[in-house]
């Protein structure tokens, strides 16, 4: 697992936009990548909700209305795959930029996700890392 805490990047002070601004919610059943994720976005001055289930986390964006959603496809309770297809059906979800973390690789996998809606960044949870996560999550802020 390539997302640990030991690479952490700390701040961006010359960043023009308040993080405080926006919410990342973040779905992940593994609670070390939970927590690394946590510590990293809320480093960057991100506000952030967590969930280890996908019910629970649909609820949570449901509520919360986030500006970002890291979200894992292989989740108990209701799959990130649903998650997604759910989300992107509701008029608060159906534009809301979505991270998909997971360790699905193969090209059918993909397709079947993507095909429940758009998702703004799909990374492999074993090639990425948290600069590259923190990277995506500024690049999607700076474009709305």
């Amino acid at each position: 697992m390539c997302i640990t805490s030991d690479i952490i990047i700390g701040m961006d002070n010359t960043s023009p936009v308040s993080n405080l601004n926006y919410t990342v919610n973040i779905v992940e059943d593994d609670q070390q990548i939970r927590e690394v994720l946590v510590k990293a976005i809320k480093k960057e001055g991100y506000r952030v909700n967590a969930s280890s289930d996908g019910a629970a986390g649909y609820k949570m964006a449901e509520k919360e209305k986030p500006s970002i959603i890291l979200l894992d496809l292989l989740l108990p309770k209701m799959s990130g795959k649903d998650f997604l297809a759910k989300l992107r059906k509701s008029d608060w979800g159906a534009l809301i930029p979505v991270i998909i973390l997971t360790n699905l690789s193969g090209t059918q996998d993909i397709n079947d996700v993507l095909a429940q809606g758009p998702a703004s960044y799909y990374d492999i949870k074993a090639d990425s890392n948290i600069d590259n996560i923190l990277d995506q999550i500024k690049d999607i802020i700076h474009q709305t």
